[in-house]
């Protein structure tokens, strides 16, 4: 059986144990096939999604890609239209997401997102998936409110009703004074 002890600097330690047979021959030294063995780095995706509805992704979010000493490893990974960012060649040891952008109409992730590649794995390690998540930015507060709620009070435009009411009780006052002077005339004659 054959079993890799010790990996690469910077490659994941494969436990998979690779079994062969050495037959015995007298004089003859022959060459066993092993086949190839691989030697693996870590991967990580990240998906970026809303906070109120985990299901909805966002595209457009910017990150550093940080080491354990908070050494920046890539920069300018930016979420992809599935809200996704796929980083490979990683060495064992841990890392952290540090959002530097937020998607449009969403606040900053103050927070980072922790994840460890393992050392060791047997085979052709998994990629590590982590989530981040972004809370909407509030409204502001000195945008006037346009939507019109029950409390709106409906009111008739001012076609000039005010005037016309007044001109016809002047009117009415008028011909009442009239009548009265004629009706006072006919009893003085």
């Amino acid at each position: 059986m054959l079993k890799e002890v010790k990996a690469p600097t910077g490659y994941i330690l494969d436990t998979t144990a690779h079994k062969f047979t050495v037959y015995p021959q007298v004089g003859k030294v022959t060459a066993t096939q092993l086949g190839t063995l691989e030697n693996y780095q870590g991967s990580v995706e990240l998906t970026k999604v809303d906070t109120a509805n985990v299901n909805q992704t966002l595209a457009g979010a910017n990150f550093q890609l940080l080491d354990a000493n908070h050494k920046v490893v890539k920069t300018d990974l930016t979420t992809n239209g599935q809200g996704q960012i796929t980083v490979t060649g990683l060495a064992p040891g841990k890392y952290a997401f540090k959002e530097t952008k937020a998607p449009n109409g969403y606040q900053l992730a103050t927070q980072t997102i922790d994840f460890t590649i393992a050392a060791s794995h047997k085979g052709q390690p998994v990629t590590v998936k982590v989530t981040a998540e972004n809370t909407k930015t509030p409204p502001s507060s000195n945008h006037k409110n346009h939507s019109r709620g029950n409390s709106h009070k409906w009111y008739y435009p001012k076609t000039g009703e005010e005037k016309a009411r007044f001109l016809a009780i002047i009117g009415g006052v008028i011909i009442i004074v009239v009548i009265g002077l004629i009706v006072w005339r006919k009893k003085r004659q």
